[in-house]
């Protein structure tokens, strides 16, 4: 796989380098750079694309993403922020600033984060944020209970797949957790 991004990251370049005004390329470098680990990379090519004149939302979370992935959470959640103040709603931008407020122990920030996500169709993936929270913080069953209380909702609100994501996330914190027996029944659907 890391081939494949390798060569989509060249032809990216070189879109680049035949399209200089335009910010896509740019854009889209700075997710491929993301996914092959080059952070840096990823916060330039995405601060190109603004630079540009980038109208995407999309843009803005490989931004996100490159600085939080570098520990840099203060310009992630100033990223986030803005995103949202313009109001390009994405779910990620929720997310992100949901898992900051955790790193900084800011109770009240991810609860606004998850009542902001309450009302919608994709709501059921704050619970799977929640889930990660409990287990970080050493409590296996409760991360498991919001795990299954994700997958269930996914189910209802026909996100098709996710159940399936759901239990795999929980069967590793399990796993990761050394609960072990746990795991394995928590990687089986919510509806098997």
């Amino acid at each position: 796989m890391t081939g494949e991004l390798e060569r989509a990251s060249e032809t990216l370049e070189l879109y680049r380098q035949a399209y200089p005004r335009d910010y896509r390329a740019a854009s889209n470098l700075a997710n491929v750079d993301s996914m092959l680990g080059q952070h840096e990379k990823g916060v330039e090519a995405a601060r190109e694309a603004l630079r540009l004149n980038s109208p995407s939302g999309a843009t803005r979370v490989n931004l996100a993403e490159n600085l939080l992935r570098l520990n840099r959470f203060a310009e992630a959640k100033e990223v986030s922020e803005a995103a949202l103040q313009r109001g390009l709603d994405n779910l990620l931008f929720y997310e992100y600033l949901y898992r900051i407020a955790f790193i900084n122990g800011d109770g009240s920030t991810m609860q606004r984060q998850l009542d902001a996500m309450a009302a919608r169709p994709d709501a059921c993936m704050s619970l799977d944020w929640q889930a990660d929270a409990f287990a970080f913080q050493g409590q296996l069953h409760k991360a498991q209970d919001f795990s299954q209380r994700a997958a269930r909702q996914s189910i209802a609100s026909g996100a098709k797949g996710l159940d399936f994501r759901y239990g795999a996330r929980a069967a590793f914190r399990g796993a990761v957790l050394n609960h072990c027996a746990e795991a394995r029944s928590e990687a089986l659907p919510a509806d098997a």
